[in-house]
């Protein structure tokens, strides 16, 4: 007959034992059986009255009772090892669930620019908390943000292979900073924030401007080369990603849509090689996905890199997203799409709501009102296609109607036809157009370049436009329209002169450059091209209009003001004082806080306003900031094993 004892039930978890005779697990599993013994011993020898013996034969009995079971578990605790043993072996660890975690972010006007550090740890994002745009770090270990000193105006961060430095653009360099301390370094000039990323080779890649091929320039500074060429009829290329081997790379490619999307490149000059169509940047994982943003739902398919081809079927991780970043850990993040979309909205000159435009719409943008100011022109993108969109009243139709994007549209003074820029020969010419729809669309002028109109005179017959080159980035051009004369440069520099526009009167441009650091509003005379006037007047006279700096510079209707955006997105208005040889300028005054897409930094987005003849202003505004949109993490993300909960 057994001892009542041995009746009872012991059991020992040893799933989570590694093996070793030093592990936890495994000194407790001894501690226990150990007590065990000793307690069962105990109660063996005071269990009835029929067990309480005295002298050497209760001792010996007794100790011969504890020796019997050190050795049954002993054995027992053998078998337990080998088994557990084995079970390490042969079954793997069942893989942890996927989770996902929102974070809220401080107020940003730039809630897509985010970037997680590659070790996980980390998260650098944009934001305006403070009332200034910089860049913030949050560690994933806190729940607070802290602002990163000398990251004013910072836009598209990207950090370095060990996560102790950030990368960033500004509307004038590409700069990096350390998070050990120390002002930013400027590694070299830039027009547009295109994106960069970092190798583990110590290379950055980024885009100067909008129509350019991506450029490669050591980490450390030093001289700027290129990293990809542009193919026919594509615009440029931007938001580059490397991959783990620090020599390929992911980059998107805008232009005609035969030949954007994303592509895989390498830093050996070997030809890229086109993976999707998709309109948004691609970034990758270690595990072998690519992802990317498609109609607002993020996207994942396998990359087989000895094909240089997605494989397999694309899988959906989340709807409602606006923009992703991931980790070399595995750690994907991204941003909600705000729950309040950007709202065409009326104002007063004090930035009293009149009233809005049409429904929110985050695709809407570069509002132009019509000379009867009933009408209004719009961007806007419907299924991945961007057009030319009319809103009168209640009415919305399409303009264009051609494959690729168009946009950029002004308003001839007669308020009959319209022009525009469209990528459909690729880099992007100016074309024309019957604003009630009617007859065909004329090319007004092609280049190899990338063209963006900016004002058409009151007399109907001059169209300023920006033009975006490797040499001299963006200059000045103006395009005589009657006759149809040759394009003649306007203001072309080193620097960057963009969104000139014609004083009501056809005798002054007002424009933005970069010249002095920042961007800035500029006053030159305009002379026709042609004219019998000299060309050292082409030349005279430059007056500086904004104080701290500004861009987007428009006249009000009768000439008498300038207004533009300063550095913190407030509507700015300059008096202007005109005679036929000179200008004055007044002190710049604050009308009101704009709220507008963009901010006060040029996103390379044209300009996100108009004033009517009566004065009001049309804004492209944002409803709600991008704080109300949170961050999310996604964690332990790994198609095709099934997660067990414990």
């Amino acid at each position: 007959q057994r001892p009542i004892m041995f009746e009872l039930t012991q059991t020992a978890d040893l799933s989570h034992w590694s093996g070793d005779a030093s592990d936890n697990v495994w000194l407790t599993f001894l501690n226990d059986v150990q007590q065990f013994v000793q307690s069962s011993a105990g109660a063996a020898a005071n269990k009835s009255p029929l067990t309480r013996m005295t002298g050497a034969a209760t001792k010996r009995r007794s100790s011969a009772l504890a020796w019997g079971l050190c050795a049954l578990f002993a054995f027992i605790a053998a078998g337990a090892s080998l088994v557990a043993l084995q079970h390490l072996r042969e079954t793997p660890a069942p893989p942890p669930p996927e989770t996902r975690v929102e974070l809220n972010t401080p107020t940003t006007d730039f809630p897509n620019d985010f970037a997680l550090s590659p070790d996980g740890r980390q998260l650098v994002f944009v934001a305006t908390g403070d009332g200034e745009q910089r860049l913030w770090l949050r560690s994933l270990a806190s729940i607070t943000a802290l602002p990163l000193a000398g990251t004013e105006g910072a836009q598209r961060p990207f950090w370095s292979p060990d996560s102790r430095s950030i990368g960033f653009v500004t509307d004038s360099a590409l700069k990096r900073i350390e998070l050990d301390g120390g002002a930013p370094r400027t590694l070299a000039p830039v027009v547009s924030a295109r994106g960069g990323s970092w190798s583990t080779a110590g290379t950055i890649l980024f885009a100067p401007h909008s129509s350019s091929p991506l450029m490669q320039v050591p980490a450390s500074g030093g001289t700027v080369t290129g990293a990809t060429t542009t193919l026919e009829l594509q615009q440029g290329h931007s938001r580059p990603f490397f991959l783990p081997d620090g020599q390929q790379f992911l980059f998107m490619a805008s232009g005609s849509p035969e030949v954007s999307g994303i592509y895989l490149g390498k830093l050996d000059g070997t030809a890229p090689v086109r993976l999707t169509s998709a309109g948004a940047p691609g970034i990758y994982l270690p595990t072998g996905w690519v992802l990317w943003v498609q109609e607002e739902s993020l996207i994942a398919q396998r990359l087989d890199l000895e094909q240089a081809a997605l494989i397999g079927e694309p899988l959906t991780l989340a709807d409602g997203v606006s923009a992703i970043s991931a980790a070399a850990t595995g750690l994907v993040a991204y941003r909600s799409v705000p729950a309040q979309q950007p709202q065409l909205t009326w104002v007063d000159r004090a930035g009293t709501v009149l009233g809005t435009l049409g429904e929110p719409d985050i695709s809407s943008g570069n509002p132009r009102v019509a000379p009867d100011g009933n009408r209004v022109v719009v961007n806007r993108r419907v299924q991945n296609n961007g057009d030319l969109w009319l809103l009168d009243g209640a009415r919305s139709s399409r303009l264009t109607f051609d494959a690729a994007d168009d946009s950029f549209a002004l308003w001839s003074a007669d308020g009959t036809r319209i022009a525009f820029r469209s990528q459909r020969s690729g880099s992007g010419d100016l074309y024309a157009k019957a604003a009630n729809a009617a007859g065909q669309e004329e090319l007004l002028v092609g280049s190899s370049e990338v063209m963006i109109p900016t004002s058409w005179s009151a007399d109907g017959r001059f169209l300023m436009y920006m033009s975006i080159g490797e040499e001299t980035l963006a200059d000045l051009w103006v395009l005589p329209l009657d006759n149809k004369q040759t394009p003649s440069i306007f203001q072309q520099t080193g620097f960057h002169e963009a969104f000139a526009a014609f004083s009501p009167d056809g005798h002054w441009v007002a424009f933005q450059s970069n010249e002095s650091g920042r961007n800035e509003i500029y006053l030159r005379p305009f002379v026709a091209p042609g004219s019998e006037t000299s060309a050292a007047a082409l030349t005279t006279g430059q007056w500086q209009v904004s104080t701290a700096g500004g861009i987007m510079p428009l006249w009000s209707p009768d000439g008498s003001e300038l207004y533009y955006l300063n550095p913190e997105g407030d509507m700015m208005a300059a008096p202007i004082t005109l005679s036929e040889t000179a200008v004055e300028p007044g002190t710049p005054v604050t009308l009101f806080a704009s709220h507008i897409v963009g901010g006060g930094v040029d996103i390379q987005s044209g300009r996100q306003y108009d004033v009517a003849q009566d004065g009001r202003f049309l804004i492209n505004r944002v409803v709600d900031s991008g704080s109300a949109a949170p961050i999310v993490l996604i964690q332990n993300w790994n198609p095709g094993v099934e997660a067990v909960s414990e």
